[in-house]
């Protein structure tokens, strides 16, 4: 009784770090005030055309409400074991909100995406009909949601305690996934919202979490040198990255052969990546992130693309998120620290092709069988969970060693449920259609 006495842990607070706490009431103040004290201003309507292509779906409303347990929870376990990490947090978020106030203020923006009418009456519309009468839908860029999500991500990415396991830490990881995803899915927020705030995360990153700051600047200096941004990979890449807009004009007037060239050009322009990326001189640790990057780029558009027509897609385009949240984290994470060749892996490579060619076909003969369409989603969808199975192995095996095979079947367990939810989740999203 006496560890966990209330009157003692409240003893045990620093004065300084008490002075955080009131970060979150200037933030609550400041958010009334924005929110209620603008009456005059131009609101700027806040849409993507990615908006209209996500369906709403009330059951991402226990992902989105779940954020606000989650900060508060995730600050006040910080407050009380790991000091230096909550004072981090603290700053970060408020940097963030501050950036993110000073954007409302300047350019303040809304969207008009929330539905109408509810098409189910259920405890989930409940929930969302009382969050569009407390929230209104204005000053939504960027998404301070998305913010206080990454602000938890990063309090347990750089956490040293020893009680906050892998399995704690890849949990909150996809914690902080679905609650991104369901700002827009809930129709909170536009896309839009959700890609703004990554620049303001990144700047609230670099001034807090960032525990090497000399030698970050040393490395911008050495990756963006001239010789390591004009090389042929980087060239590629941006031609990849120009031909997205390009995809997407095509697909929305139904132009189906150019469609079907421009898609090719890319696919051969991944095979040209990967041809040429191992080459001594032709790439750096940026180009590494910045290829990889246009390429899930253009994975994640086509699956979105196919999922105009075949909804079972989107449970891959679900999994594939999760796929590349893990593996992000696996190799920026755990694979330099042992100094270990993250370069792509042949299942890694597997699940790519396997996006191309099957998504592609569902994009370019919208008239294809059922049973050809399943089939096509159902070996995506196998290959992309056999990559994620094949580097969370390999990940395991070099965080535990000799003891993979003793802890290999605890971590199968906590992959089967994370699975099943996964597919629970995603399988009502798309029944809902």
């Amino acid at each position: 009784m006496d560890r966990w006495n209330i009157r003692k842990m409240i003893r045990s607070i620093d004065r300084r770090d008490a002075r955080y706490l009131w970060l979150i009431v200037l933030y609550l103040a400041a958010y009334f005030v924005v929110e209620r004290a603008n009456p005059g201003a131009q609101y700027h309507v806040v849409h993507s055309f990615l908006d209209d292509l996500i369906v709403f779906n009330e059951y991402f409303a226990i992902a989105y409400f779940s954020w606000h347990v989650l900060l508060p929870g995730v600050i006040i376990y910080m407050l009380f074991t790991e000091k230096e990490i909550f004072r981090k947090l603290m700053a970060f978020l408020a940097i963030g909100f501050c950036i993110s106030f000073a954007v409302y203020i300047i350019y303040p923006t809304c969207q008009e995406l929330r539905p109408e009418v509810f098409e189910h009456s259920n405890i989930f519309t409940r929930m969302m009909s009382i969050a569009y009468t407390v929230d209104t839908p204005t000053n939504i860029t960027p998404s301070m949601h998305v913010i206080g999500s990454m602000g938890i991500f990063f309090a347990f990415a750089y956490s040293k305690r020893k009680a906050l396991t892998v399995y704690t830490r890849l949990w909150m990881a996809l914690a902080v996934v679905l609650i991104c995803i369901s700002t827009f899915v809930v129709k909170q927020h536009s896309v839009i919202d959700v890609v703004a705030a990554f620049p303001v995360i990144m700047i609230a990153w670099f001034f807090t979490f960032n525990e090497s700051l000399p030698q970050f600047l040393a490395m911008i200096r050495r990756e963006f040198s001239r010789r390591s941004v004009l090389n042929i990979v980087n060239a590629i890449t941006a031609v990849r990255l120009l031909l997205i807009p390009i995809i997407i004009g095509l697909f929305r007037i139904a132009d189906y052969d150019r469609l079907a060239t421009y898609i090719a050009v890319s696919a051969l322009f991944y095979g040209a990546e990967l041809y040429l990326a191992p080459e001594k001189g032709y790439t750096t640790q940026a180009g590494k992130m910045i290829a990889i990057f246009a390429d899930r780029l253009n994975q994640a558009l086509l699956m979105i693309l196919a999922a105009q027509s075949y909804r079972w897609a989107w449970v891959l385009l679900y999994f594939f998120i999760f796929m590349e949240v893990c593996r992000t984290i696996y190799v920026y994470g755990i694979f330099n620290r042992f100094n270990g060749d993250y370069s792509n892996r042949w299942y890694g490579v597997l699940s790519s092709v396997s996006v191309y060619i099957c998504m592609s076909a569902l994009i370019l003969y919208p008239d294809i069988s059922r049973g050809t369409s399943r089939m096509l989603t159902v070996i995506c969808f196998a290959c992309v969970v056999f990559a994620l199975i094949m580097y969370s192995s390999e990940y395991f095996r070099l965080v535990w060693g000799n003891d993979f095979r003793k802890n290999s079947a605890a971590a199968g367990r906590i992959w089967a449920v994370t699975i099943l939810i996964l597919a629970a989740l995603t399988a009502a999203h798309v029944l809902s259609f």
